[in-house]
Order: C-alpha cells, then structure tokens, then sequence
C-alpha cells in the first residue's frame, strides 16, 4: 500500500495531463480514477486535451524501455501497457487492469519530475537576448508576433508563456501565476521577447475581469476574438499540436 500521508496540502501544485492512444473504455477509467485519488497524490491534476499538458499518458502496443519519466518535447511520459497479457519485467510504466498502488506512484513521480523541470533556470540562448532590456514586474504585455524555434528553444515551458501572451495582456507577476512557473523563468522570457520586438508593452496596470483571465494551462478565453486575432490563436494551437505530434513520433 502507498503511504497516502504525503496527500495533497493547500500549496500543492496542480498540473495537467492528457491521454493518448488510450481505448476509449480504459481512458474513462483512467480519468475516474484520477479523480478519486485527488488528495491522495502529492500533486493535483487536472485533464485536459491541450497539446501542452504537462504530463502525456501514452498508450503502447508494443512498450518500449524506459528509464523514469522521459520527456517529449517537454512533457513528461507515462506509458500505459495495452497489449493483452503480461509484459516484461523491464517495463516502466502502468498495465491494464490499473492498480491503484501504481497509479498514485507514477503520477507522484511525474508530479516531481515536472516540478523539478520547470524549476530549471532559463537557457542560456534566452538569458543572453534578455540581457539588453528589462520589463518592470507591473506593466501589462502581449504577443505580437509568433516567436522563432531559436527563442522557444523547443522547451514547453516558453510556449506555454508564449501562448498566455497572445491573450490579453498581463503582467510578470500575473504570468507566474497562472502558469506556475518561476517568476525569474518569467521575467527572463519577457525580456528576451521586448528585445526582440514581439511584446507589446502597456502602462496598464489594472485588475483584469475574473472571467476574462487566461487560465493557468494557457487557454484563452471562450469570448471570440475580433478580426485576425482568432485566426492567430487557431495557428497557435495548431503549431503546439503539430509540434508534440512530431515529438512523439520519434
């Protein structure tokens, strides 16, 4: 039996998951039984079918080897066994019938390797274009162009910070909120956005509606937008999704 005492307290961090490949009867157990283990975990989770979830449970016909939680493009991998009969004893991952044991620790051990990775400072690619400019913590910014592959740095962290960005605009402080993630790790990547030109930089400073904020997964709000912006957000998605697609095909 798991030692349920590292449950889930007030500060515990919430993360996202996504399923794939999963058969349909299975993933509804899946997610019922996340469910029920909130509180149990030492990190909450939240479904969600967004390309930039933070953890992939993917399923496998034929599991291959690993070794921890190996990362796709960011995201940390649970595999998910869906051949029938037994698999071999150097599998790392979770087999049908689910044991709730092995549940609670692979999504504990995702939980901390996802923590751990979005603590890591900023790359250095990134830390040297933020070097010229620095945004106060209380103004307001948004995208204004898609960034290039050389900023994002194919970490899902800054397309996650990307995407906020192309909702309405929000400070340093707010982006940290919302997404999670270090407020440095913020700071550094909205400043190497401004010197490259593809911020827009308010004087703002005003509360934003709590129906219109940009969730902390990085949807955008469900009101439409006017003109092209609509447009901008489809391409967004549709470039997070191609990219994870690419990922997990290697």
């Amino acid at each position: 039996m798991p030692d349920s005492s590292h449950g889930a307290r007030a500060s515990t961090p919430a993360f996202t998951y996504t399923l794939r490949r999963i058969p349909p009867r299975d993933e509804i157990v899946f997610k019922s039984v996340v469910r029920v283990l909130q509180g149990k975990t030492r990190h909450t989770w939240q479904h969600t079918d967004a390309a930039d979830a933070d953890l992939v449970v993917m399923g496998m016909q034929v599991p291959g080897q690993q070794a921890g939680f190996l990362h796709v493009a960011g995201h940390a991998l649970i595999q998910v066994s869906t051949m029938a009969g037994a698999v071999g004893a150097d599998f790392h991952g979770l087999t049908l019938p689910l044991r709730i044991a092995d549940v609670i620790d692979y999504l504990d051990g995702a939980g901390d390797e996802i923590a751990s990775y979005m603590a890591r400072p900023a790359a250095p690619g990134v830390v040297q274009a933020a070097a010229a400019v620095h945004v106060p913590f209380n103004q307001r910014v948004s995208l204004t162009r898609w960034p290039e592959l050389a900023l994002l740095q194919g970490d899902v962290r800054y397309l996650k910070l990307a995407t906020v960005l192309t909702g309405l605009p929000v400070s340093i402080t707010e982006l940290a909120a919302r997404t999670q993630f270090p407020l440095q790790l913020c700071q550094t990547f909205v400043d190497a956005l401004k010197a490259s030109g593809l911020v827009r930089v308010t004087d703002d400073q005003r509360e934003v509606p709590v129906g219109q904020r940009v969730s902390p997964s990085g949807a955008q709000p469900q009101k439409p937008h006017p003109g092209g912006h609509h447009g901008l957000i489809a391409r967004i998605r549709s470039r997070l999704e191609m990219f994870v697609r690419t990922s997990t095909a290697k």
